[in-house]
């Protein structure tokens, strides 16, 4: 359902509740005091506080005590998986995905990444003062709620059920998981490590079979380029304002950094840690931590919208309901100093930082997508005998710098309480792993905000939460140092996107899509200047979108021109009557769009009656499903199982001589980081069939000096052929039995649902006032924690 509301001027709090709630009585009601001034706090019907304060800082005393209020026992389990305390808190006994060994293995490898305490509490006086402010008010608003749960014996169960105490909150706590964010949220580069296990899988298999080394190069270019000039923008390829000028054709598609094939890097090394990283993957997305999830975001001009104002919609995904660390909430007091002004601002935050990282004031509205953009490098150092930890550096050995670091171990037997931990950073960063081979190398990860003491992501939810104009927006995106796609409307009319973060500037060229030989000839010399990212104001085609898209023209990407959001932007592009309720409308629809069909379909124009011949009627008939099949996934839908058999058996048909490998291991097909492949695979197919002479040049004769349509043709055939052994000789029987995703080679990929029901739809109206529509009832996952109400909008 949706519930209607505005944002009014700042008022008394029980006036703007009656506006936005239609004359509805608000539901519990708490009065506190901070810094001299009240702070009102008030849930509605839908489960979602309002704050109220007369001081500044009271906005951030009372959004820390509706977050505890709230989430608590969320915030609880991301400051364990923030700072590595699961096994001492014996958080594996809540958690259906974890043991006790599991729970110690996480924390050994969230804490050779993570700040220690030390460093977090040095890292509160070096923020800018109004962060710092904020995050310890957030913090005494969590310690009063805190207090007064525990006094009145109302803590969330699970503290009782484990036998643990409930911790006050610190700021330090705050920073870890802001810490945490960014690194999840808006982090990007570490597909190089596949990407040179995929790179080095590619030489070894030519290199059995007798094939040049040079070969595997070539295929290894055109199925891992991030040059796809057909791949979507979101930065208009016809009027872009502003940024993008980082130029892939200056980068080289090769490995000048790592020698090939006779590499001397220890790939075991690397694949030790992949199967790390996705380990901890694997748990957060089923315990709801903060990985799995995901955004949607577009920002629509005046020219394109029924009321000739600008409109902003942003659909993300949290965690699984009840388990999600996303909150919704509503802001209101005065400005961080005279001069600012006055705050009024509702919508999602993350539970345990302040500020919201989408949502609307009362002149602007904003909202963010992960933007994926390589901000972190990876590092091959060449380590000396592995009892002195030193390393080569410019023809020098150099020693390691070393930190202790217990980790207690929850109900651990007499002398067994604790693991003695060393952590290790070279000039490069955090050493991930260390070879067990005789190659002496280390794995090492450098990220830009690692030495950063002055950045946080908390800084930049708050800087866009604080912001009344244009401008505003374009100094906080230029202040973030993590990745992400900004996007922006404000009541003037004006519309707008940015990339944010810091990205790597480099002392001689190297192939930037895989790892780093650590000997100190290819360091990064710094970050490049954030006013070079893309960026957009206004542009003329009426509106900017970022679905999976690469932020611009000129800038990488590990996405091609399979674009998940093709269905929206037609809607965007051709639409010039759009409402609140028709844009929900086309991103409804746009879920369920079979995109990787659609664009292959335009080129299967091969499968017509002249070519399939005297081949029984079935076969014609299968073929027009497939070409009038409208790419709606549906249940009992016959176009969608003929797509997802057709294609998967195409792809096979393309590329299984060239790389075997991929097609027998089934690691490739549904292990680590499988979708990288999938995604680029099904991409390349779409360069290999289509006949864009813009797209690019391809290194290698995959279709072994057929035709593309003869391929089409002989591959149809052999579908058919199977489905009807498979589903009997009726073609009309073949409807789809799920309507899902199912295009899969063997990793079964699902489309990113805006609708779940742990998800959160809100689209802006940016008209005189600020208003909106909000497409969940109460808070994301809300009714799992009891504060969803039957008779809830």
């Amino acid at each position: 359902m949706s519930l209607p509301f505005i944002l009014a001027p700042r008022r008394a709090l029980l006036i703007v509740l009656a506006i936005w709630l239609g004359g509805r009585s608000p539901v519990g009601a708490a009065t506190l005091e901070y810094e001299g001034g009240s702070v009102e706090i008030v849930r509605d019907k839908s489960g979602i506080n309002h704050v109220a304060a007369q001081s500044h800082g009271g906005v951030w005393f009372g959004q820390g005590y509706a977050a505890a209020q709230d989430r608590f026992w969320r915030m609880e389990i991301n400051r364990c998986d923030a700072r590595g305390q699961f096994a001492e808190f014996g958080l594996w006994r809540d958690m259906d995905s974890l043991s006790r060994e599991g729970a110690i293995w996480h924390d050994v490898y969230i804490r050779r990444e993570v700040r220690p305490e030390a460093e977090q509490e040095f890292r509160l006086g070096r923020l800018r003062p109004d962060v710092t402010r904020a995050l310890e008010a957030y913090a005494d608003g969590v310690n009063a709620w805190l207090e007064g749960a525990r006094a009145a014996g109302e803590l969330p169960s699970e503290y009782a059920e484990l036998e643990i105490e409930a911790r006050p909150w610190s700021a330090a706590d705050s920073l870890a998981i802001d810490d945490l964010v960014a690194e999840r949220f808006g982090n990007g580069g570490w597909e190089a490590c596949m990407l040179l296990q995929y790179r080095d899988d590619l030489v070894r298999s030519f290199a059995e079979r007798g094939l040049p080394s040079a070969d595997a190069m070539a295929l290894f270019n055109d199925l891992f380029s991030w040059r796809d000039t057909a791949a979507p923008t979101i930065q208009p390829r016809t009027d872009p304002s502003g940024g993008g000028r980082f130029d892939v054709a200056d980068w080289p598609n090769n490995g000048i950094a790592l020698p090939n094939p006779e590499s001397s890097v220890d790939l075991d090394l690397l694949r030790q840690y992949i199967k790390e990283r996705m380990a901890v993957r694997k748990v957060s997305g089923r315990e709801g931590l903060i990985e799995d999830w995901g955004a949607i975001a577009s920002a629509v001009g005046p020219s394109r919208t029924a009321s000739g104002r600008p409109m902003l919609m942003s659909a993300m995904r949290g965690g699984s309901s009840g388990k999600t660390f996303i909150q919704e909430v509503h802001i209101s007091g005065p400005g961080a100093s005279e001069d600012s002004a006055s705050l009024n601002a509702r919508g999602i935050a993350i539970a345990g930082l302040p500020g919201l990282l989408t949502g609307a004031n009362d002149r602007t509205a904003w909202a963010l997508t992960s933007g994926r953009g390589k901000t972190t490098d990876f590092y091959f150092e060449t380590t000396g005998p592995v009892v002195h930890r030193r390393y080569a550096f410019r023809g020098v050995w150099m020693r390691m710098d070393e930190r202790v670091d217990p980790i207690k171990i929850y109900g651990a037997a007499d002398g067994e309480e604790q693991i003695e931990s060393r952590f290790f950073k070279t000039i490069h960063g955090t050493v991930l792993r260390f070879s067990e081979r005789d190659a002496r190398q280390a794995l090492v990860m450098m990220r830009p905000w690692e030495s950063s003491y002055g950045v946080s992501i908390s800084g930049f939810f708050i800087a866009l939460t604080s912001m009344d104009e244009e401008a505003d927006f374009g100094n906080a995106c230029r202040s973030a140092y993590s990745s992400h796609h900004a996007f922006y409307a404000d009541v003037e009319g004006n519309f707008a996107f940015a990339m944010t973060g810091r990205y790597p500037e480099y002392e001689s060229r190297h192939d930037l899509r895989l790892p780093i030989l650590g000997t100190g000839a290819f360091d990064r010399i710094g970050t490049r200047n954030s006013a070079w990212n893309p960026s957009s104001i206004n542009p003329s085609q009426g509106y900017l979108m970022g679905w999976n898209s690469k932020p611009a023209l000129r800038w990488p990407t590990w996405h091609g021109s399979i674009f998940w959001g093709s269905r929206l932007e037609n809607v965007l592009a051709s639409a010039g009557d759009l409402s609140e309720a028709s844009l929900f409308d086309a991103l409804a629809e746009s879920a369920s769009d079979d995109y990787v069909a659609r664009s292959i379909q335009p080129f299967l124009g091969a499968l017509s009656a002249e070519s399939l011949g005297d081949r029984a009627p079935d076969y014609t008939e299968a073929a027009r499903m497939m070409l009038e099949y409208n790419a709606t996934l549906r249940r009992g839908s016959i176009g969608q199982t003929l797509y997802e058999a057709f294609i998967p058996d195409l792809i096979r048909a393309i590329y299984a001589d060239e790389m075997p490998f991929v097609f027998e291991d089934a690691a490739y097909l549904n292990g680590p980081g499988s979708e990288v492949m999938q995604r680029n695979l099904t991409g390349l197919l779409h360069r290999q069939i289509g006949d864009d002479p813009d797209r690019l040049p391809k290194g290698a004769d995959y279709l072994n000096g057929r035709t593309a349509d003869e391929v089409i043709v002989e591959t149809f055939v052999a579908t058919v052929e199977r489905l009807k052994r498979e589903l009997g000789s009726d073609v009309v029987a073949w409807g789809h039995p799920t309507g899902e995703r199912g295009l899969d080679l063997g990793m079964g990929e699902r489309l990113f649902d805006p609708l779940r029901s742990d998800g959160f739809v809100q689209i802006w109206h940016l008209g005189d006032e600020v208003t909106g529509m909000k497409y969940t009832d109460g808070q994301p996952g809300g009714e799992a924690i009891g504060l969803r109400m039957p008779e809830a909008p």
